[in-house]
C-alpha cells in the first residue's frame, strides 16, 4: 500500500442529522473507514456577491483516493447545499497502522 493511495475528503453541510447518517451511510458501504466530525463550525464565504455566515457542519472522510469520485457523485446527488463545500486531500504521511486501517475498511 502507498501512502499516495489514501486522501481525506472535506465536505460541509447544514448542522444536524443529514451529515450524520449520510456518513454512516458510506461507512456501511464501505466507502470510508470513518467520518470525524464537527457539528459546529462557522463558515463564512462569498455567495453570488454577498458575504454570508452561517453555522455548519464538517465532515472528515478517510478513504482511498480510487473511491474520491464515487464520493463526489453521491455528495452532489444527496447534499441539501446546491453546491457544497468538496475537497479531496491525499494523505503523504501517516501512522503506518492507521493507514492499514483505512485500506482494510474500505471496499
Amino acid at each position: 500500500m502507498k501512502q499516495t493511495e489514501l486522501c481525506e475528503i472535506t465536505i460541509t453541510a447544514p448542522p444536524g442529522n443529514w451529515i450524520i447518517e449520510f456518513c454512516k451511510s458510506l461507512i456501511t458501504e464501505k466507502l470510508c473507514a470513518c467520518a470525524n466530525i464537527d457539528e459546529a463550525i462557522h463558515s463564512v464565504y462569498s455567495w453570488k456577491g454577498e458575504i454570508h455566515e452561517e453555522l455548519e457542519a464538517r465532515a472528515r472522510l478517510h478513504t482511498k483516493i480510487s473511491l474520491a469520485d464515487t464520493i463526489i457523485e453521491r455528495v452532489r446527488s444527496e447534499h441539501p447545499y446546491s453546491e457544497p463545500s468538496l475537497i479531496v486531500t491525499p494523505i503523504i504521511a501517516g501512522s503506518k497502522s492507521y493507514l492499514e486501517w483505512i485500506v482494510n475498511e474500505t471496499c
